[in-house]
């Protein structure tokens, strides 16, 4: 009987960059005008780069986080209306073991002193519209460390802020001051998100949960929703707070929904359309790893289809 073939899922997010600069003999911030041109130039000079071991400057490939991991890029198509690239964190820390008879050895003892462990994030920008598409790898570099890594290699800008493109439509279902009769929310364990909604109303300490092993922690909050008992309020569910908490923490939020009133429609304010999701990723041979041409296209497909007659 032959083996199934594998699949896998992955999440594509979509972002909206933003750049800033400090002028020649000045001491504020300035926004950069034309934020693509910038980045095309940028992913132009990344592509001349060499990969220069233990050289963390401009003038080489390679960038350094705070874990001392390093990241770099390996563009695989570039032309004036969209990039096609590879962001690769690799590491020498929190390594897998290796099974051979039973035994088990840790990875770290078989590699090469030079070799690290990558974890590949396929994404693209779409140059026309100044939005990235990153795909959301739990061990993978995030949308901060390729803005990180970009601001080291560029004298154009300072400041690049990657932010979560949030469909306004969905946010505005939000009823301030209007009773809640549930609330459901869940989250990566130790996510900002948490600390965030703890921070914002004490009713959240429940999320505050520690225990070994533990992946994702849920709240969830339900009233009759009747006239004598029509639910509760909760600070930060206003349309200010709410926009902000999806830009910065989305990646992390796996579960955000509420209802007002008894009978009413539940609001899932992950619904929007800017999450693609793929749950039959074609395996590149036999790694976790998505095939980067499926991946590509996905990523375009998803965003002509919904992204860019949003933002048109």
């Amino acid at each position: 009987m032959a083996a199934r073939a594998r699949t896998l899922k992955r999440l594509f997010y979509y972002y909206k960059a933003k750049g800033q600069y400090l002028p020649n003999s000045s001491n504020t911030m300035k926004n950069v005008d034309d934020i693509s041109k910038v980045l095309k130039n940028v992913f132009k000079e990344i592509k001349e780069l060499e990969y220069i071991n233990g050289d963390y400057s401009n003038k080489s490939l390679l960038y350094q986080n705070d874990f001392d991991e390093n990241i770099f890029i390996e563009i695989d198509k570039q032309d004036d209306s969209s990039i096609e690239f590879r962001l690769l964190l690799c590491r020498r820390s929190l390594l897998p073991f290796i099974e051979d008879n039973g035994e088990l050895e840790s990875l770290s003892i078989i590699m090469k002193e030079y070799q690290t462990l990558a974890e590949i994030t396929h994404c693209i920008y779409f140059a026309e519209s100044n939005i990235f598409a990153i795909e959301y790898n739990k061990s993978g570099a995030k949308a901060k460390d390729l803005a990180s890594y970009i601001e080291s290699k560029t004298k154009e800008l300072d400041i690049l802020d990657i932010v979560n493109l949030i469909n306004i439509d969905t946010l505005k279902k939000i009823k301030e001051d209007k009773e809640i009769s549930s609330f459901e929310f869940e989250a990566l364990k130790g996510s900002k998100a948490i600390s965030e909604l703890i921070e914002a109303d004490s009713a959240m300490k429940a999320l505050n949960y520690n225990i070994e092993g533990l992946d994702k922690v849920c709240i969830k909050l339900t009233a009759k929703g009747t006239k004598s008992n029509p639910g509760f309020l909760l600070n930060f569910m206003n349309y200010s707070f709410v926009s902000k908490f999806m830009k910065s923490n989305k990646e992390d939020i796996r579960k955000f929904k509420v209802k007002y009133g008894y009978g009413a429609e539940s609001v899932d304010l992950l619904s929007d359309k800017f999450v693609c999701k793929v749950d039959n990723g074609i395996v590149t041979e036999n790694t976790k790893t998505m095939d980067k041409n499926m991946a590509y296209s996905k990523m375009r497909e998803y965003y002509n289809q919904y992204v860019a007659s949003y933002i048109d």
